[in-house]
């Protein structure tokens, strides 16, 4: 009993200590803000004890810290998989002010110096090797006609079939059959590059199916074949190249779905990504362990709304994600207004600007004018 009383006394004095250290270059402007969380176990959030946040290239991300009492906590922690992006600093040692330093410094470079690509090293064979010409020989020009709808294969890295789009494809060709004009395209493993929609429709009333093959061509081109129709949206896109194994875009699928939420959603309003339609479709978007964390936190700590009717719109998430950009705001006090006196406070509005407003109304509420954040700084 008595090391169990001595290991949470030596706990809470390391985790004062770096408090003190953390405000220390809180004064110096090392880093923006830094916050104490109690927070348990909720997803890879598990342990942290602090958060600091820095600004890197014109973005405010927060960096999760645990503290430890011992080096041996330390190495503990690097051991374990599912710590790898949560930094941990021995708060008993003398140097803590320099661990934290390094942290930063760690950060900051692995942030910058990173290719603007994640790409894995199967990636960077795929970019090396120079692409093959799309050749359609004369007697490929000629439209194919097969009955036999087995011969035909989809793959992953086409979009998802989507009913709405079967339904008014339906109706078009019930009217007009123009299919000699619009044949699907494939190559020669017989796997549709583009016209899956029309395939399904033509299979499902019966229809022969009628084709172009465009040899030597790679599942690579699918997306390129299909950029110029406005029928592939942002999702099939990214769909696309978390098939093929593009990083950024296997790690941004998996927030989507782990978080419930929108492309749009993820990028415009959480991480304030202008153009982010651009650099979908363009394949250079960026979206790394950081983004991945930054959206982890913040979707963790706008939890605090999800008992109101506009907890999750859109619009919502893009006002609280400035708003708690803000180098004056405290989450702790955040929590605490919204608790007492949201209700009272917060409406829905038709704009972030108006959640804004609301915002700062009930984070002001009852507290000294100095610790005040004006909705006119966002504007």
């Amino acid at each position: 009993m008595s090391s169990i009383l001595a290991d949470n006394i030596r706990g809470f004095q390391s985790e004062a200590k770096a408090k003190e250290v953390l405000h220390e270059l809180w004064k110096e402007k090392a880093i923006l803000s830094y916050r104490r969380t109690d927070r348990g176990s909720k997803d890879d959030l598990c342990g942290i004890d602090f958060y600091f946040s820095i600004l890197l290239k014109g973005r405010r991300i927060e960096v999760p810290l645990q503290v430890k009492s011992s080096w041996a906590g330390i190495k503990d922690h690097y051991s374990k998989e599912q710590k790898r992006d949560i930094y941990a600093v021995n708060a008993q040692a003398p140097d803590l002010k320099n661990q934290i330093i390094a942290i930063i410094k760690d950060y900051k470079a692995a942030f910058e110096e990173e290719k603007p690509m994640a790409v894995a090293e199967k990636e960077i064979k795929i970019a090396a090797k120079p692409k093959t010409a799309v050749v359609l020989p004369s007697q490929d020009h000629r439209v194919h006609v097969e009955y036999n709808y087995n011969k035909f294969k989809f793959t992953d890295e086409n979009r998802d079939i989507k009913q709405a789009n079967l339904d008014k494809l339906a109706k078009s060709i019930k009217r007009v059959d123009m299919s000699d004009y619009f044949p699907v395209l494939v190559n020669e493993k017989m796997e549709i590059l583009d016209g899956q929609h029309r395939f399904t429709v033509w299979k499902s009333l019966g229809m022969p199916i009628k084709y172009k093959m465009i040899k030597r061509a790679d599942k690579e081109i699918i997306a390129d074949i299909n950029t110029a129709q406005a029928t592939w949206g942002i999702n099939d896109f990214i769909k696309n190249q978390a098939a093929l194994g593009n990083l950024n875009f296997v790690l941004l699928r998996e927030d989507m779905k782990k978080h419930k939420i929108t492309a749009m959603t993820l990028l415009s309003a959480i991480l304030g990504i202008k153009s982010y339609n651009d650099l979908v479709r363009n394949k250079t978007i960026v979206y790394r362990k950081q983004e991945s964390n930054e959206v982890a936190m913040f979707m963790h700590d706008v939890q605090m709304f999800r008992d109101f009717s506009f907890g999750k719109m859109t619009r919502f998430y893009q006002a609280f994600a400035m708003f708690r950009q803000h180098p004056a705001y405290d989450h702790a006090t955040m929590e605490r207004q919204v608790k007492r006196w949201g209700h009272a406070h917060l409406n829905p509005q038709s704009n972030h600007m108006g959640y804004l407003r609301d915002l700062a109304a009930v984070y002001n509420y009852n507290r000294p004018k100095d610790k005040h954040i004006s909705d006119r700084d966002f504007e």
